[in-house]
C-alpha cells in the first residue's frame, strides 16, 4: 500500500519499503556496533594471567569485608606484618567486587566490560575530535 504525500502542486507516492529501508539498519552502523563487540568477546573468552590474581582476589576481599585498605602485609611469610603502600588497592577492590559477584566468569566478564569502555571512550574521542562514525 502507497502513502501519498502532498509536495507543492504534485503528489508523491512513497511505497511501504521505501519507508521500512529508511528505518532499516545500515552497514555504517553495524561496523562500529562489530568494530567494539569483537574485541570485547576477544578480551573476555581470553584466559585470565595467574600472576598475582588470586593475590588481588584475595586483597580486594579482605578490603571489602574490613572495610579498610591494607596497611600491612598479611600474605607473605617473611615480611609478614612489616607495613607496605598498597598501590593497586583500587583495582583489587574491583577485582574482589567482581569476584564476589560471579565468581572466575565475573572477573572475565569485568574485563570485558571495562575494555568496552575504553573503546567507547576512544570512540567518542575521536568523534569528538571531528572524525566520521566510520573512520572513528
Amino acid at each position: 500500500m502507497a502513502k501519498v504525500v502532498a509536495r507543492g502542486t504534485r503528489a508523491l507516492a512513497r511505497p511501504a519499503a521505501t519507508r521500512a529501508s529508511a528505518r532499516a539498519l545500515r552497514l555504517s552502523h553495524v561496523w562500529p556496533v562489530a568494530a567494539l563487540a569483537f574485541p570485547i568477546a576477544v578480551v573476555t573468552a581470553t584466559p585470565l594471567g595467574a600472576i598475582d590474581l588470586a593475590y588481588q582476589v584475595r586483597a580486594g576481599d579482605v578490603m571489602l569485608s574490613t572495610h579498610t585498605l591494607l596497611r600491612t602485609d598479611t600474605f607473605s611469610f617473611s615480611v609478614a606484618g612489616r607495613p607496605w603502600l598498597n598501590q593497586q588497592w583500587g583495582a583489587e577492590l574491583v577485582i574482589g567486587a567482581a569476584y564476589r559477584v560471579g565468581g572466575w566468569l565475573g572477573l572475565a566478564v569485568t574485563r570485558g566490560l571495562l575494555a568496552g569502555a575504553v573503546l567507547v571512550l576512544i570512540l567518542l574521542a575521536c568523534r569528538a575530535a571531528g572524525a566520521s562514525l566510520r573512520a572513528a
